[in-house]
């Protein structure tokens, strides 16, 4: 009996060191990884993709590729094809949304990636990569204010998402429940965070992107920049600023960036 628990300790020990290094490794390896491999766009890429882009689009790639809360590098998809699926509560005009964001999307990342609408009833959960779930009128997520939200999942080590959940709760208005969508559905290509300048108003991911009837140039090159393959994973937001936007200027309490001529 003492030898069986002796046995029953250590074997408890054991996991919980193991638990302890994993989630050591998971959090703070990225970390690590960036910071002593000095992950960088080589200087001649750096000329082209200045060339390439426009200023207005670099900045607003830098506000938005990278988390509000901190700073885990780039991240984003490293499949060449992405399944999504539509569950719940939604209506023919809910298809015909998804379908032409996705004519969209598609069209700004040929040769990149390329996204596929499945229908659930005929393909298996388990091989789409983005689920957008249609909740019912009263589901809360978990910001009460907010009527979408978006749960990426990606791996600490590579920065690539394997799997990413989309909620959409709004029921009153149409338009405004597409606007969500693809607002939602650009958290889950990779981009992180929000314009919170004025001067980015008129596209999806602002907070005012219901009123918003296209995608603005900005943003479509942003979306291309994200998957640009000059620009590697871990790629950080220090980095970026460092390498694209050598000035920083504050107004107010506004952020903006811009990169002079």
């Amino acid at each position: 009996m003492k030898k069986l628990r002796k046995y029953l300790k250590y074997c408890y020990q054991t996991f919980f060191i193991c638990f302890l290094v994993f989630c050591f490794l998971y959090e703070y390896f990225p970390l690590y990884y960036r910071y002593i491999s000095k992950l960088e766009v080589k200087e001649n890429d750096v000329r082209d993709i200045k060339e390439e882009y426009s200023g207005n689009s670099i900045a607003y790639f830098h506000i938005v590729d990278f988390s509000e809360q901190f700073d885990v590098g780039l991240v984003r998809w490293n499949k060449d094809t992405i399944n999504l699926c539509y569950i719940g509560e939604y209506n023919k005009q809910d298809i015909e949304c998804l379908e032409n964001y996705i004519l969209l999307i598609n069209d700004l990342l040929k040769d990149k990636i390329v996204l596929r609408l499945r229908d659930i009833n005929n393909s298996k959960l388990n091989n789409t990569q983005i689920k957008i779930l249609y909740m019912p009128e009263n589901f809360k997520l978990h910001n009460v204010n907010a009527q979408g939200e978006t749960s990426p999942f990606f791996n600490g080590f590579t920065n690539e998402i394997k799997e990413a959940v989309i909620f959409v709760t709004n029921h009153e208005n149409q338009k405004r429940r597409n606007k969500i969508v693809i607002h939602e559905l650009l958290h889950a290509l990779g981009f992180m965070g929000h314009p919170n300048s004025m001067w980015y108003a008129d596209s999806f991911l602002s907070y005012e992107s219901f009123t918003v009837d296209s995608m603005p140039c900005y943003e479509a090159e942003a979306l291309k920049l994200l998957y640009d393959k000059r620009i590697p994973n871990h790629y950080s937001k220090e980095k970026s600023h460092k390498q694209f936007l050598p000035i920083k200027v504050y107004f107010d309490d506004l952020e903006l960036y811009f990169n002079p001529l």
